[in-house]
């Protein structure tokens, strides 16, 4: 199958999601802060590039309803206040972000070279 597709497109989206990854995973990014829309933009960008060569990844993208603004505060007569920024979990991000390297690695993987002549 690695002969069918685009594999420098696909090793180019590998290397900017590992980037991604590397850069989004460290103990100074929360779980609930420090993951906003910029970062999902950019991986749903890599993600269009891997669909424009005829692979679908659907099941990668963050859904909207997940890409949510933060409680900044709270009122004792129940007003609540929300950042103007919105953030998406790290856990889940990180997720998207292992499944579909997983899913390229994979996918760019040689198969096993068979010993002996060919006929």
């Amino acid at each position: 199958m690695a002969a069918e597709i685009n594999s420098d497109k696909l090793l180019r989206a590998l290397s900017l999601l590992t980037a991604l990854r590397q850069n989004t995973s460290g103990e100074s990014i929360n779980e609930y802060k420090g993951l906003t829309t910029s970062h999902v933009t950019e991986f749903h960008t890599i993600l269009s590039n891997i669909s424009s060569t005829g692979i679908e990844v659907p099941e990668f993208f963050i859904p909207e309803q997940e890409i949510k603004p933060l409680v900044t505060s709270t009122s004792s007569s129940g007003g609540i206040t929300y950042s103007e920024v919105k953030y998406v979990r790290k856990s889940l991000f990180l997720t998207k972000v292992d499944g579909i390297i997983n899913y390229l690695q994979l996918l760019l993987k040689e198969p096993p070279r068979k010993a002996g002549y060919k006929t």
